[in-house]
C-alpha cells in the first residue's frame, strides 16, 4: 500500500503568468518534496527506530506516527496529551518543549542548539499553542526544516518533525559570492530587464529527493522586488555552480 503526502514537486522554480494579462504578475512554485508511505517500510522503521521505541515505552505510550522514509524520523506523530508543565506564557511553553526535545533527542535526530525558535501563536478559543522551530546545519537554515508542535489544553498532542538528521555540508564556504548570486538571480530570472530593488540574500540548505535518495544543496536564496512587472521574487542560486535552482 502506498500513500502520497504531496502531489507536486519542482526542483526548479517555475514561473507562469497569471490568467489576467493586465496584472503582469507571475506566480511561482516553491521547491517541495514528495513524501510517499509504504506500509511495509513504515512497519520496519517503526520497529527498528530506537528513538521511537524508547519514546513509546515511556511518555509516548499509545502515540502513532507516519515516518519520513528518507530521514527515518516521524514526519507526523500524535497521541494522548503529554504534560509539559506550566503553559501559561510563551516562555513556559518553549521551556517545556525544550525539555521534551532534550528527553527525546534520539527521536528527533538533532539537538536543541540546532532548532531555533521561529514562531509561536495561541488560540484562546481552543486553548491551543502552535510553536514552530527551525533546523540549522552549521548555522545554515534547512528549507522547511524543523519541528512544529501543537499543545492543546496544556498538553502536547502533535508533532511535525522535519529535522533531516543526515543533512550535512562538505563546505559552508560558497564558491559563488553573495553579490554574484544576486546578479545571476536578476539576469537569469523571469524579469531580467526590470529594475530589481530591495535585493537581499541568505544561504539556505535545500533537501532534494533524487534517484539515489535524499541529497542537500547549498543555495543563495535571493529576494527582490520589481515595479514592472509588479512582483516580489524569490530565487535559489546554487552556491557552487551558479545554477538557478
Amino acid at each position: 500500500m502506498i500513500s502520497t503526502l504531496l502531489l507536486t514537486i519542482s526542483q526548479v522554480l517555475a514561473f507562469s503568468p497569471s490568467n489576467n494579462p493586465g496584472d503582469q504578475i507571475f506566480i511561482g512554485q516553491e521547491p517541495s518534496r514528495i513524501l510517499t508511505y509504504h506500509s511495509q517500510r513504515q512497519h520496519e522503521i517503526r520497529n527498528n527506530s530506537e528513538g521511537w521505541q524508547s519514546f513509546i515505552d515511556s511518555e509516548g505510550q499509545g502515540w502513532m506516527a507516519r515516518f519520513d522514509e528518507h530521514t527515518l524520523t516521524p514526519h507526523r506523530m500524535w497521541g494522548a496529551g503529554i504534560d509539559l508543565g506550566p503553559t501559561s506564557s510563551e516562555d513556559d511553553v518553549v521551556d517545556g518543549l525544550r525539555r521534551f526535545f532534550d528527553r527525546n533527542s534520539d527521536l528527533l535526530g538533532t539537538s536543541n542548539s540546532d532548532m531555533p525558535l521561529v514562531s509561536m501563536g495561541y488560540v484562546d478559543r481552543t486553548d491551543t499553542w502552535i510553536v514552530q522551530f527551525g533546523r540549522t546545519v552549521d548555522g545554515i537554515e534547512v528549507w522547511r526544516g524543523g519541528v512544529t508542535a501543537r499543545i492543546q489544553g496544556g498538553k502536547l498532542v502533535l508533532l511535525g518533525v522535519d529535522t533531516h538528521p543526515q543533512a550535512s555540508l562538505s563546505s559552508t564556504t560558497p564558491e559563488i559570492h553573495r553579490q554574484r548570486a544576486e546578479q545571476l538571480a536578476v539576469a537569469l530570472g523571469p524579469a531580467p530587464d526590470s529594475n530589481h530593488e530591495a535585493l537581499s540574500s541568505t544561504l539556505m540548505l535545500i533537501p532534494v529527493n533524487g534517484i539515489t535518495g535524499l541529497t542537500y544543496r547549498l543555495v543563495w536564496q535571493v529576494s527582490s522586488e520589481t515595479d514592472s512587472p509588479r512582483g516580489q521574487w524569490l530565487t535559489n542560486v546554487d552556491a557552487f555552480t551558479g545554477e538557478l535552482f
